[in-house]
């Protein structure tokens, strides 16, 4: 137990310090291309602020990990739970909604490598395998408040300030090409997956730690 701690503590170290590094090239330089901004812009994509929000989950985990001689709050437990399932819809809807669109090598590549792919892996792996505590029905249904706010942020900023033409859109992930109601339908299935995601990722806690599958949530 205490070997696996050391390595959740390791990857949590990783995960922020990695983060931070790229947060830094993202706003220190120029970036072009799909899915892809510079400066305080880069936080207007769900992307940046799932990798923010895992990091600072991260960050703070591991100074309490290491305070406490590893006596992490389930609150800790919960928001890294809640960052990981947030990280990982990222994951999904690059792999399997917006590379086909735009292309792997330009979703997939660079930074885009690292907050799309690398961390959201290694972030999910650590909830499979690494994780202590025992996530419930509650935490499952907070995993869909993040992507649910933003929908509702990015639909009305639309509304609002209307969708614009490439490169100076409102609408950069392209989710309204279709039309609002189409729109709104993407994000309402995007909060479904994430929903989803963290029944999932809790039953393959429970399986990887070797709890039975009849216990009481």
């Amino acid at each position: 137990m205490k070997t696996k701690h050391t390595i959740r503590i390791i990857l949590n170290i990783l995960i922020a310090g990695g983060f931070i590094a790229i947060l830094i090239n993202m706003l220190a330089k120029v970036h072009t291309g799909v899915l892809v901004s510079s400066g305080v812009e880069v936080l207007k994509f769900f992307t940046t602020l799932s990798n923010l929000l895992e990091a600072v989950a991260a960050l703070i985990w591991v100074i309490f990990a290491l305070v406490k001689k590893g006596k992490v709050s389930g609150f800790l437990e919960g928001l890294k739970y809640v960052a990981a399932v947030q990280v990982f819809v990222t994951f999904l809807t690059i792999v399997a909604f917006l590379a086909p669109i735009y292309g792997f090598a330009e979703t997939c590549s660079g930074n885009n490598f690292w907050l799309h792919i690398v961390i959201p892996l290694a972030a999910i792996l650590e909830q499979i395998f690494l994780a202590e505590k025992k996530m419930g029905f509650k935490e499952n249904l907070i995993v869909v408040l993040p992507p649910l706010v933003y929908g509702i942020a990015y639909v009305i900023n639309i509304i609002v300030n209307g969708k614009g033409e490439y490169p100076d859109t409102n609408d950069w992930y392209g989710f309204l090409n279709w039309g609002i109601p189409i729109g709104i339908a993407i994000f309402i299935g995007i909060c479904i997956m994430a929903f989803l995601l963290g029944l999932l990722f809790r039953g393959l806690w429970k399986l990887a730690s070797g709890q039975k599958s009849s216990e009481t949530n």
